[in-house]
């Protein structure tokens, strides 16, 4: 299997099926994709925004945004960025200056390798993660889960694997080589890295504060992206979307992960989530 996904050519197999599911087809193929999509993953097409007439294209579709009552913003001061299901969770040491994430149990990966060179990981010492996986059937817009201020983001190039299970549980450093945005803010005296990974068949990321950063493009290497000015959001304010499914990884320091809720920050299970539901306490 691992064989097998290494020859295939991913990133252009991403890009290419990204062009076809935005690509408008003759005999009116793309509103039989579409709706194909939605009954085999069981989308409810009921929460977006606007009638399904107005999405003809599965890419039109995969991004669309919610009607202004689907999402309740719980009260807590950290809410859920996603749709998804959280699947794995922990706290860092104190005064570890370079903490690990768990991808699966007995498979670890180091923040520094995650976040790229340069890319100061020390205010996370004392704090914690949730890696938070989107289902094909998930809204897949990503949005910001405080009250903060962008301090800085990253786009990094790399191989787009897919995120399933099998693969989350067989490939070492699976969210180190994926193609990856970081988006890194400060709010209420803490630090929230928001770490947005790409997959199989993603065909973008993109970010809603600036266009000079998209996931799976031609770039190489990494590239770095700082606001020109104060840049606040709200929680619950779009901030990026997938176009098509993958994985968020929410960092938190210290000062976040002691207000975290400590159900959520602990135990092995799959658990569901959804775009502002109370994360902290």
């Amino acid at each position: 299997m691992y064989s097998l996904l290494y020859l295939v050519p991913k990133n252009w197999l991403s890009r290419f099926v990204g062009w076809s599911v935005r690509r408008r087809w003759p005999l009116g193929l793309h509103t039989s994709i579409r709706d194909k999509f939605i009954r085999h993953f069981k989308v409810d097409a009921s929460e977006a925004e606007y009638p399904l007439a107005q999405y003809p294209t599965l890419g039109e579709f995969f991004i669309r945004r919610l009607k202004t009552d689907a999402r309740l913003l719980d009260s807590a001061a950290l809410a859920s960025p996603v749709d998804g299901a959280l699947t794995r969770r922990g706290r860092f040491g104190n005064g570890d200056a370079n903490p690990s994430l768990t991808q699966i149990k007995g498979i670890q990966y180091a923040l520094k390798d995650f976040c790229g060179d340069g890319w100061d990981t020390t205010p996370y010492a004392g704090g914690a993660f949730l890696t938070l996986y989107l289902a094909p059937f998930n809204y897949h817009r990503i949005h910001a889960p405080a009250d903060s201020r962008i301090l800085r983001a990253r786009h990094i190039a790399g191989a787009l694997w897919p995120v399933n299970a099998w693969s989350v549980e067989n490939i070492r450093d699976l969210f180190v080589r994926n193609d990856r945005i970081l988006v890194e803010m400060e709010s209420e005296g803490g630090r929230i890295l928001l770490g947005m990974v790409g997959a199989t068949n993603v065909g973008r990321i993109t970010v809603s504060f600036t266009n000079e950063l998209m996931g799976n493009s031609n770039s190489s290497g990494i590239r770095d992206w700082v606001p020109s000015g104060e840049l606040q959001v709200s929680k619950g304010q779009d901030i990026g979307c997938f176009e098509m499914g993958s994985t968020v990884v929410l960092v938190l320091d210290a000062y976040w992960a002691e207000r975290t809720r400590q159900d959520l920050l602990q135990g092995h299970e799959s658990l569901p989530v959804r775009m502002g539901m109370g994360l902290s306490l």
